[in-house]
């Protein structure tokens, strides 16, 4: 692979300048689009069935990206790659469900739901048993609480200096990505009004915020809120208090360290990667029939297997630190961050759906944390494996 050049103070107080005019623009949105945590891997899952030669954003259109039916397209999600994706899910313990009732020793029940972080209207459509326990919540807990922030927090997080970097790190650390990631970030980057080289002046926590948001959310940004926040608003709604697991500048603070260096380069790698050419509609309507049926083990499983055709040697690596960070990690400080309040009980705890599954995921952890944690079974939703 052709290494990427590094360039001159020059070029790159250019490109600063440049980049410092643009984020004045864009730093509110980059701020808010940070935390779609995880699961834009929802959106992608197989897109290695379908390369092409196209431009990075033209198959998001607003036709692609609007399902009216999910169904497995069994062209796409054929036979045998679901029976791969399931005898992976048979592994993983409570690998199907999205609804999970808490009781902890007191006999208080709070309750878990899995989010998908999207702002599609299937996807907002929330089913009636979960609303009716959203109704009666006295505390809603979310990834992220960003109206918790003070005027300065707003200061910090909107500034120049916040986003973008004066050093070399950042070119650094795109020598080992590979060249077509690194187009297809270029071009997802200009498709939201940057420049596309201001990719190599950010910091490397806000280029991999930019990542993390799903191209298909672009059309519906400014109106329609991702679920996770439309269960917030419900909250609010239900005179909840309404809280976030994690402190709003925790993955920056992350991501831009030293030791934080090369977990940041997997998060763009892998994240950049999920741009790559796919049949978009036909892959959002399977990802959706598979949350509806609550398959999430599944849904991890074809992530997996895109990942690993996509980065080949670099796969293990890279999934690795990403997981241990998105998932592994912030499950254990959401579980240190909710222990007070399981004890009152009639909390609802909705977090991205890939953080439930797995013996580091939240179930697990929960019921080591002497939780009695059920299954509560929705409409439409598979039975056990």
């Amino acid at each position: 692979m052709e290494k990427l050049r590094i360039f001159d103070n020059s070029v790159m107080n250019e490109d600063m300048i440049e980049a410092r005019t643009l984020v004045k623009r864009h730093a509110a949105i980059v701020f808010k689009i940070w935390w779609f945590i995880l699961n834009m891997r929802y959106l992608i899952l197989i897109g290695l069935l379908f390369p092409t030669t196209l431009c990075a954003q033209d198959w998001f259109t607003r036709e692609a990206c609007f399902v009216q039916t999910p169904v497995l397209d069994e062209q796409v999600y054929t036979p045998q790659l679901i029976a791969q994706a399931a005898d992976y899910a048979e592994s993983m313990p409570n690998s199907v469900g999205k609804l999970w009732k808490i009781t902890s020793a007191r006999g208080q029940v709070s309750h878990l739901w899995g989010t998908f972080h999207s702002n599609d209207p299937h996807i907002l459509d929330l089913p009636d048993k979960f609303r009716d326990i959203l109704a009666g919540a006295k505390l809603v807990a979310t990834e992220v609480d960003f109206t918790a922030m003070t005027r300065q927090d707003l200061n910090v997080v909107n500034s120049a200096e916040y986003h973008y970097a004066n050093g070399r790190q950042i070119f650094q650390m795109f020598e080992d990505i590979d060249d077509e990631i690194q187009s297809l970030i270029k071009t997802r980057m200009a498709s939201i009004g940057y420049d596309a080289r201001s990719m190599y002046s950010m910091k490397p926590a806000t280029l991999a915020s930019v990542l993390l948001s799903d191209p298909c959310n672009d059309f519906a940004f400014a109106s329609l809120p991702i679920q996770d926040d439309r269960i917030a608003l419900l909250g609010h709604d239900a005179d909840a208090k309404v809280i976030g697991l994690e402190h709003h500048r925790a993955f920056g603070e992350k991501l831009n360290s030293r030791s934080g260096f090369r977990l940041a380069q997997a998060i763009i790698e892998v994240y950049g990667s999920y741009l790559a050419p796919n049949d978009v509609k036909t892959n959002r309507a399977g990802a959706y029939f598979l949350y509806d049926q609550g398959r999430i083990g599944e849904m991890m499983a074809l992530d997996r297997m895109y990942l690993s055709e996509s980065l080949g040697d670099r796969f293990e690596t890279s999934y690795s630190l990403m997981q241990g960070y998105l998932v592994d990690e912030r499950n254990l400080k959401f579980i240190e961050a909710a222990h007070s309040f399981l004890q009152e009980g009639d909390a609802v705890i909705a977090v991205g759906s890939f953080h439930l599954p797995g013996e580091m995921g939240l179930i697990e952890l929960l019921r080591q944390h002497g939780y009695q944690v059920e299954r509560v079974f929705v409409k439409g939703e598979a039975a056990d494996p």
